[in-house]
C-alpha cells in the first residue's frame, strides 16, 4: 500500500493511523518542509491531501455502485445520512470509535457536503 499521487493504492482508500504519516503526505516526506512553509502554503496542502482522500473514498463507492447523488438520489436521504454521521461522530463515545471508521465518517460527511453544496449550486438563477 502506497501514496501515488494523491491517490491512495492497498486494500482502501486510508492510509492509516498515525499522525506522523499523515504529516509525510501534507509534507511530501520531507519533515523540514513542515518548518519552512507558510500557512497559507500548509492549508493549500493539506486541502489538497484532503481532497485526494475524498477522489479515493468516492471511487470506491463508485465501483460498489453508488451513483446518482448528482441528481437521483434523493436530497432528503443526503441530508438524513449527513445528520446521522454527525451524531455518530460527535456520539459521547466518541473516543472508543474506531480511528479508520472516524476517519471514514468525517470524509464521508465531507462528501455528503459537497453532493448537497453541489446541488444548491443547481438551484441558483442564471445569471443576468
Amino acid at each position: 500500500m502506497a501514496w501515488i499521487g494523491r491517490s491512495w493504492t492497498g486494500t482502501g482508500p486510508w492510509p492509516g493511523p498515525g499522525h506522523d504519516r499523515v504529516k509525510c503526505l501534507i509534507f511530501n516526506n520531507d519533515p523540514i518542509k513542515e518548518n519552512i512553509m507558510t500557512e497559507q502554503e500548509k492549508l493549500d496542502r493539506a486541502v489538497d491531501v484532503f481532497a485526494g482522500i475524498m477522489k479515493a473514498r468516492l471511487e470506491v463507492k463508485r465501483l460498489k455502485g453508488c451513483e446518482g447523488w448528482d441528481k437521483e438520489y434523493p436530497v432528503e436521504h443526503l441530508r438524513r445520512e449527513l445528520d446521522d454521521d454527525v451524531t455518530w461522530i460527535t456520539s459521547s463515545d466518541a473516543d472508543n470509535h474506531n480511528l479508520i471508521e472516524s476517519m471514514k465518517t468525517l470524509v464521508d460527511i465531507s462528501c455528503r457536503a459537497m453532493f448537497l453544496h453541489y446541488r444548491l449550486l443547481q438551484t441558483l438563477p442564471e445569471p443576468t
